[in-house]
């Protein structure tokens, strides 16, 4: 809840149970020691996941806005390959400076851990599998040019980290 007009604290706890959450299958290892992953199928299928989040941000006006968010997560589902994908543990950090009263620096960093599964290659022979993390650092402006319509600009990936935001679909290196 709202502690005064400067702080904000929040804590989160739930379970969600998603019948047709999109998943993958057939994860075929290109070697036994699970150098490259050969094949990918998409599939929809259950899963259920508990989550506990926090939330923090300091409203300082004409100074500094900064919010720091964090969310662990416990899945489970039918197969362990199907939650390759999903997040363990996320924390999210942004800060926006007035430079001038039309004008922000927004900063931002991002960063996504998720699990090691094991991924079935063959009956009864299995590899772990783990994805690199999001780790994405930002920057950017905001210029209000009039109530309601602002020009923004942001630039991620600062640090260039290699990571796929979903399978096979690699985060860029440095973009706007």
């Amino acid at each position: 809840g709202e502690v005064s007009n400067v702080f904000d604290f929040n804590l989160q706890m739930g379970y969600n149970v998603t019948k047709d959450d999109i998943c993958f299958l057939n994860l075929y290892p290109a070697t036994t020691t699970g150098t490259g992953i050969a094949y990918l199928g998409a599939i929809n299928a259950k899963t259920k996941n508990f989550f506990a989040e926090g939330k923090v941000a300091f409203h300082f006006p004409e100074v500094i806005d900064f919010t720091l968010a964090a969310k662990t997560y416990e899945w489970d589902a039918d197969h362990s390959a199907y939650l390759l994908m999903k997040p363990k543990n996320e924390i999210n950090a942004t800060v926006d400076i007035p430079v001038l009263s039309e004008l922000k620096i927004n900063l931002g960093y991002r960063y996504v851990e998720r699990d090691r599964v094991a991924i079935e290659y063959a009956v009864g022979q299995q590899v772990s599998w783990k994805m690199n993390p999001i780790n994405d650092l930002s920057a950017g402006l905001t210029l209000n040019l009039i109530p309601n319509l602002s020009l923004y600009g942001k630039v991620n990936n600062l640090l260039n980290r290699e990571y796929d935001e979903y399978y096979a679909y690699a985060g860029k290196g440095i973009n706007f």
